[in-house]
């Protein structure tokens, strides 16, 4: 089964509810069931439709007619219909008895009726009280001055069960009568809710006006009269004096020449009138209305309107200004029909605020605004500034007692501060200062300027330094002797722009062997700073010279030294892949730098030598005696290579990486091979040898 209300369609079960909303009491709602038969053999319809329900509000009819034959794919038609006698909702079970072979059933539908109840009323200003408005009945608007106007909402509440529809509104045109607010049309208003519009009387003579009103509601036309009267008179006004014995001040209405004006009041504060409003006039006149506007309030006047005023009778009410900025500030008394324009002038600072050559107006981010000042992008390591202006706008002076920026890394800084505050701003004075931009890294940048409670935001983004120039290193390179000092410095291809930082550290391979401590700069330490002065090419260090000393040490292995550098605000601007220099100390045959004789007596001496071995390795001492008057020399070979394993793998070594000495006592016994006679020696020389080879000699005189 189908069923069909209006245009739309939807399949319905056997036993669904089915809803038929009524436009109106005695309003027809109807829909469609389109039934196809899907059994597998005949079945038959004997009788019509039947109805179960209280009242007799719904229909139902069989298309064709009961009874009714069905073969497999026949099709036949439910007609439904609902005609509210009652309001609210009504319900029927509607059953189609039917048999199939031996089998019997029913088709079901509950059926639900609604019916919408659409009632009028109307409210007017004078009291905002709601008066039911039954058809045929009168909108009746109080006596209202000439050429001024009073409007009655008019509410169309729905206040039944189903939904109704509001199809048209219409007054004659040309009478004193007016639609005011009407939304499109045709409106539904569901159950519950209210279409709401306006009627608008101006009444331009003094005569009673009349007038019809017409509502389509449901389809149905429903016909209301209009009723009011205009009333003329004249009116005279007066601000009250508070002086006594000194009369009221008359002022004139609709006049652009001569404003009601209030005395200066500081922002914030208040001033007030005193205003009288007496009907001079011979008729009863009606004031619809008294309002102001801008910085201008009414209040202590009429407790609702529109007032009726017979001849000489007066009302009062008091007219406030309240600046809220200073400056000029107009508005406008309305009293009826009568306009008069209020002037006064509020006192006080305003601060203004403007950046750039343009001129850029900004708002503190401490009020309304963003705040937001805008450098244009800069260069790392370069400068720019912009000026920044505080005018006072207001009508009374004002001190500034600080300008500050947050930044304390030199990014954002103000050009000279301190001689302009604190400074007092008379009206119309301005502060001009500037703000200088030096980014430290690229990307944006961002502070707080702070000038007294105002706040701002500013922000600038600094752009790429130029590359790096090409740079080689300068003095020794390549293999240096042990215990050897030598220079290196750095310079770069071409001048650079910008003042450079940088450093040189050391990094020691030493392979297996543990690396020499003292392998490192003359300053101390392995690493040393150095500075590139902008516009030149020479690493300047910190004794002065371009080029910077380090000890090479007493072991064997490859000393690397690494540069970085950095704009003076710390943009790193080291290179990749970064050029080094290495000097390497090689492994060599041991060296020995002293020999001396010591300790000598009868029964002997001792022989010190003092040297290194940049391989810490030795295997054999050899020393030589030479006697005098042209004796035979007598050689001692000492065989050290154990002693000196124990040394260099002993933590007593490791403070002096590849040297060592060696103290060797000789004895004087009689008779002895390898006795001496200290009688008859004239000096000693001693050599070192280990796997690369032996040493040069080195002597000492004995006598």
């Amino acid at each position: 089964m189908r069923l069909q209300e209006g245009a739309t369609v939807a399949p319905i079960n056997n036993g669904a509810t089915v809803t038929l909303a009524a436009p109106g009491l005695g309003k027809t709602a109807g829909a469609t069931v389109s039934a196809t038969y899907q059994g597998p053999g005949p079945a038959i319809i004997q009788a019509a439709p039947s109805l179960t329900q209280a009242g007799s509000d719904f229909s139902a009819s069989l298309t064709p007619n009961a009874p009714l034959n069905l073969n497999p794919g026949d099709t036949f038609t439910i007609s439904l219909g609902f005609t509210p006698t009652i309001t609210g909702t009504e319900s029927a079970l509607l059953t189609i008895p039917y048999s199939q072979g031996a089998t019997s059933g029913s088709i079901q539908l509950q059926l639900l009726g609604a019916s919408s109840v659409m009632t009028l009323s109307y409210t007017l200003p004078t009291n905002q009280n709601a008066v039911a408005l039954p058809a045929g009945g009168t909108i009746q608007f109080p006596p209202t001055q000439l050429n001024s106007s009073i409007t009655a909402t008019v509410s169309i509440a729905n206040t039944g069960q189903g939904p109704g529809t509001v199809n048209k509104i219409s007054i004659p045109p040309g009478g004193a009568f007016q639609l005011f607010g009407v939304g499109p049309l045709p409106a539904t208003v569901n159950p519950g809710f209210s279409f709401v519009y306006g009627v608008k009387y101006t009444p331009t003579q003094a005569t009673t006006d009349t007038g019809s009103m017409t509502v389509t509601i449901n389809g149905t036309d429903l016909n209301f009269s209009l009723a009011g009267s205009g009333v003329t008179s004249s009116y005279s006004y007066a601000i009250a004096s508070d002086t006594p014995g000194v009369p009221d001040t008359p002022i004139t209405p609709n006049q652009t020449t001569n404003p009601v004006t209030f005395p200066d009041t500081a922002v914030g504060m208040m001033n007030s009138f005193f205003i009288k409003v007496r009907n001079t006039g011979g008729a009863t006149g009606s004031i619809p209305l008294i309002s102001a506007t801008g910085a201008f309030a009414v209040s202590d006047g009429p407790p609702m309107f529109p007032v009726v005023m017979n001849p000489n009778d007066q009302i009062t009410f008091t007219l406030t200004f309240t600046p809220t900025a200073p400056g000029k500030i107009t508005g406008r008394l309305t009293v009826g029909s009568d306009v008069f324009t209020l002037v006064g002038t509020g006192l006080g600072p305003q601060l203004t605020f403007t950046y750039g050559p343009a001129n850029v107006k900004v708002a503190p981010s401490s009020g309304s605004g963003t705040g937001l000042v805008v450098f244009s992008p800069v260069q790392v390591g370069q400068k720019s500034q912009q000026s920044f202006t505080v005018k006072n706008n207001g009508t009374s002076a004002i001190t500034i007692a600080s300008i500050a920026v947050a930044d304390t890394k030199g990014i954002f800084t103000l050009v000279d501060p301190q001689p302009l505050v604190p400074v007092t701003l008379n009206p119309n004075d301005s502060l001009t200062f500037g703000i200088a931009f030096a980014p430290a890294v690229t990307g944006f940048s961002t502070t707080t300027l702070q000038i007294d409670t105002n706040s701002f935001t500013l922000s600038g983004s600094g752009t790429a330094p130029p590359n790096l120039p090409s740079f080689q290193f300068t003095g020794t390179n390549g293999n240096v002797a042990p215990l050897q000092q030598p220079l290196v410095g750095l310079s770069l291809a071409n001048a650079y722009p910008l003042n450079l930082t940088g450093a040189l550290t050391i990094s020691i391979n030493s392979g297996a062997l543990a690396p020499d401590p003292t392998a490192q700069f003359v300053t101390g330490g392995k690493t040393v700073n150095f500075t590139i002065p902008a516009n030149t090419t020479d690493a300047v260090f910190p004794n002065g010279a371009t080029q910077i000393g380090l000890q090479a040490g007493s072991t064997a292995g490859t000393i690397t030294i690494t540069p970085t550098f950095a704009t003076s605000s710390g943009l790193d601007l080291t290179p990749v892949p970064l050029p080094t220099v290495s000097l390497t100390v090689p492994p060599a045959a041991p060296r020995l730098v002293r020999i001396q004789v010591t300790s000598v007596n009868q029964a002997g001496f001792v022989v010190s030598v003092a040297g290194l071995a940049t391989t810490h390795s030795l295997q054999t001492l050899k020393f030589t005696f030479t006697p005098t008057g042209g004796g035979k020399p007598s050689t001692y070979a000492i065989d050290v290579a154990a002693a000196a394993g124990l040394w260099y793998t002993s933590a007593g070594s490791q403070p002096f990486g590849g040297q060592f000495s060696v103290a060797v006592p000789f004895s004087i016994p009689n008779p002895s091979t390898t006795s001496l006679s200290t009688a008859n020696l004239k000096s000693v020389s001693a050599t070192a040898t280990n796997a690369q080879g032996t040493s040069d000699p080195v002597s000492a005189v004995i006598q």
